[in-house]
Order: C-alpha cells, then structure tokens, then sequence
C-alpha cells in the first residue's frame, strides 16, 4: 500500500498534516486522487445523472422486477358436501366454501340477459375473507357478476351476511341471494331473495319469492329502509315450506329482539331438494345500464348453512 499522501495546509501554525486521499499546497490544488474515490464520483455523478432524466420525463428509476406471487388454489369442499357443480373455470374460497366464478365471455347470459365477467375486478374475496361483487363498466360494456357454491344443500337455513348499505342500489340493479338448479324440475328449485326495483324507483326493493312467481301467494314484496350498513337475509328451507326473513344488523341467536324489516311463510309447491346450489349474484334488469350510469359494489360478509335436523 502507498504512503498517505501529504497535505500542506496554509495557515500560521506552519504545520504540515496527514490527509488520506489528496495532497495539497498553497494555494489549495489538487494534485493526486485515489482511483477508487475517483469511480466512486463518477457512479454518483451518472446516478445523479439518471435520476434528473427520470424527474423530466417523471418515469420511476429502474428496480429490479419482481416475480408475482401465484395465488394458492381454494381449498377442496368439505367432504360432507355434495358437489354438484363443476362449471366455469375461475373459482374462489368464501365462508368454507368453493364457489364457481360466472363468464360467458362477449355472450349475453340470463338473469337480464347480462354480460357476466369472471374477472378480479368483477368478483374478489378481501384479506378479511369478505366476498365483493361490482357491477362495473369496460370498454363501453356493461358487465354482471355471479357466483355459485359448488355444493347442493338441500334442507336447512342459508343465511347471507351483508356488509354494505343496499338500499341505495340503482333501479336498474338487483341483487339476488337465492337456489338453482339446471334442471328444469320444481322451477329449477330457484327459492330467491332479492334487493331490486326492476327499473321504477318508485317500487318497494325487497322481495321473498317460491317460483314460479307469478302463481299467488308465491311473492312476498317489502321495502327496504335505508341506513343499515349491515344486515342479514335468510331463508328455512324445509319439507313443505319456506320461511324467509330480512333483518337489519348481523344475526345473532343471543339477540331477544332483532329488527325484522321483512318475514313471510311460505307452503304452495315447495321444491324438493335436488341438484340446486347457493348462488349470489348482482346484474341488471333486462341488462341496462344503471340509470345513473355508475358502478356498484356489494361486500357479502359472509355465508352460512346450517342443515335441517
């Protein structure tokens, strides 16, 4: 290693001192630089550099990419459910559950008919487990969401936890929380709980429905209130009746007086248990477009079965 360079240093003490890197005389010039403190001014001075150039054109300096991580796949149902569904090719984990994501790409599908998206931006599941659907515009099209529990049921209370205010929902959009099946037997077994006023704002936004609706006695229409951020619709599905019910707040068995903003009993042509499946979805009434042409999102807390004894 070479000698520390000498500095002299003007002044009245007349001392000469010991500086790593430089030596100096008077007056003060530089006569030697180190070769490893040159690179280092210079790297500094082209980083210096980049960083200017990136500010002008306001682009983000280079990082190194980093590879996205692959979701894990929702876990297998439980092995007491009766899978019966098996379509679609997107699926996602909710409340225990795996639910089947509805696409039917550019072609119209029915409730509606609607275009059904099952992109993230459609249809995701929160790090807190909670299910959101959006109604939501692209590329000038309007597009539905649907999910379907891969799972028949059959007997026993569903029970859906909503985490949002639904009475604001545009007209135009309905809400369904209900049973299908693809088969035609019984209605196809469709028990529905729908948050709609099917395109007239004057109409009352809540209805309990055994299909076919039109028969009597075979709909139930309430009016939903508005400011409940929270609320619960559930329905007993049993031999020979359905019971619903909508209640402001989450359920709670230990609660002596909840607020029921609708109930009805139902016992006309009651479908028997099959192949149906717990189904959410949110759309549009014969596919139209909001009629204050905005998005809309709707946050499920969560779903709950619990089997007929």
């Amino acid at each position: 290693m070479s000698e520390v360079p000498v500095v002299d240093i003007p002044g009245d003490s007349g001392k000469r001192a010991r500086h790593s890197g430089v030596e100096w005389s008077s007056p003060l010039v530089l006569h030697k630089f180190p070769l490893e403190a040159h690179l280092t001014r210079r790297l500094l001075f082209i980083f210096f550099a980049l960083f200017l150039v990136c500010a002008m054109i306001d682009a983000p300096l280079p990082v190194v990419a980093k590879k996205k991580a692959t979701p894990p796949p929702p876990p297998p149902p439980d092995p007491d459910c009766n899978v019966t569904y098996d379509g679609y090719t997107r699926h996602i984990a909710f409340s225990n559950y795996v639910w089947a994501v509805k696409d039917h790409g550019k072609t119209q599908a029915g409730p509606g008919p609607n275009l059904f998206s099952d992109s993230t931006d459609s249809v995701w599941v929160d790090p807190d487990g909670r299910l959101h659907m959006r109604i939501r515009k692209s590329r000038g099209r309007w597009y539905a969401a649907e999910v379907i529990n891969t799972c028949s049921l059959g007997y026993g209370t569903y029970r859906f936890y909503l985490n949002n205010e639904v009475h604001e929902l545009d007209p135009n959009i309905v809400l369904g929380l209900f049973t299908w099946s693809d088969d035609p037997a019984f209605e196809h077994r469709e028990l529905d709980i729908e948050v709609a006023r099917w395109g007239d704002p004057a109409n009352d936004n809540g209805q309990f429905v055994v299909q076919p609706y039109h028969l009597p006695g075979h709909i139930f229409r309430f009016a939903w209130p508005a400011g409940a951020p929270q609320s619960t619709h559930s329905f007993v599905w049993g031999n020979g009746s359905a019971s619903f019910s909508s209640q402001i707040g989450h359920f709670d068995p230990a609660d002596p007086a909840p607020v029921i903003v609708g109930s009805y009993d139902f016992f006309d042509a009651i479908p028997e248990p099959g192949d149906e499946n717990p189904r959410i979805n949110l759309w549009l009434t014969q596919g139209n477009a909001p009629t204050d042409r905005r998005e809309a999102e709707v946050i499920i807390d969560r779903f709950e079965f619990v089997p007929a004894i």
